[in-house]
């Protein structure tokens, strides 16, 4: 962490932490700077024509953006010394908007403590500092969480991604198509940005708490409540953790789909030939879409239980289905479904 100090209006100080890499950053804080940049260029792009007449909402938004990013209260923020932009010439103004996309290298103490832009733009830098080399153990909370293993092809080189559950990976699934499903509800343009964000944020520490813990319920009431239960301690997680699982998780799904023997679980294997095939198809596409939207990837278990390929000793079906490798029921479920 940097630790600085800003300067207000009346004199006196105020001391703020700042992130220096994805590690120290938080989810939490991400999302809040994302969405508050989504914000600030929907607001210069409605006013582009005319922004220096404009510039009081401009520092409004650049002044809400900091004081969600850094925990402080918005009156705060606008009695900070450098905020007031009101007082300056348009060129001047027309200068500070340049540093507005500029990359900044070497920025000092100094310059984060007396020019607020380039604070906005400092934390926009580090909110896209990730790490892309995955690790694969995760500390949070004095606790050492292990990601599953990524291990390489001796031949061709190509990542080998140690399978989930078919639990955890349906739940991961789950928790993306649900998402996806409010996305689809709302009209383009007009998105509850706020409910955006929590959805957001739900869904990202589902698949951090799933990827991460995977012993879990398999009863549905006991999952939801284990599921909420650790979504609450994983809310402070580091944006770096939660950029390595769905980085993770989205490589492990791409490896399954790279497989020909498991081409049928991603896509049908009918091949209409006549015109009402082509109809029929097309019908029953979109009947699927329909279904997908409202159960979801759970569809497939009732393929699972009735091939009933993973039954285990002393266990029942369902349980036995959810406990075993996601890898292998994809490869079932694309065999079934070859042969028409």
């Amino acid at each position: 962490m940097i630790s600085i100090e800003l300067k207000r209006t009346d004199g006196n100080f105020i001391s703020i932490n700042l992130p220096e890499n994805s590690k120290e950053l938080t989810l939490s804080q991400k999302l809040d700077f994302d969405f508050a940049q989504i914000g600030l260029i929907s607001y210069l792009k409605k006013y582009e024509d005319n922004l220096f007449s404009n510039r009081a909402g401009y520092i409004l938004q650049l002044a809400k953006g900091l004081s969600e990013f850094l925990e402080l209260d918005l009156s705060v923020i606008l009695n900070l010394d450098g905020i007031n932009l009101l007082e300056i010439s348009q060129q001047d103004f027309l200068e500070h908007l340049e540093l507005f996309s500029a990359k900044l290298k070497g920025v000092n103490k100094a310059q984060l403590e007396s020019n607020l832009l380039i604070l906005w733009n400092y934390i926009a830098n580090v909110c896209q500092s990730e790490d892309v080399s995955l690790t694969n153990e995760v500390e949070y909370k004095d606790q050492v969480y292990k990601l599953p293993t990524v291990q390489k092809h001796p031949v061709t080189g190509k990542p080998i991604h140690e399978s989930t559950s078919v639990q955890q990976a349906v739940e991961i699934i789950q928790a993306k198509n649900n998402y996806q499903k409010w996305l689809d509800s709302q009209t383009e343009g007009k998105e509850d940005l706020p409910t955006k964000k929590n959805m957001l944020f739900s869904m990202i520490l589902s698949e951090v708490v799933l990827l991460l813990e995977p012993e879990m319920p398999t009863d549905e009431d006991g999952f939801m409540i284990w599921l909420n239960n650790r979504i609450l301690h994983f809310q402070d997680i580091d944006w770096q953790t939660a950029y390595s699982v769905q980085v993770w998780f989205n490589n492990y799904m791409e490896e399954l789909r790279s497989y020909p023997e498991n081409k049928y679980f991603f896509e049908s294997s009918f091949i209409p030939g006549s015109k009402e095939e082509r109809e029929a198809l097309h019908k029953s596409e979109w009947k699927g879409k329909q279904i997908y939207k409202n159960v979801g990837i759970k569809g497939i278990y009732p393929v699972l239980l009735e091939l009933n390929p993973f039954q285990k000793e002393g266990k029942n079906k369902f349980v036995s289905m959810l406990q075993e490798k996601f890898s292998n029921a994809v490869k079932i479920i694309s065999l079934h479904n070859s042969k028409g």
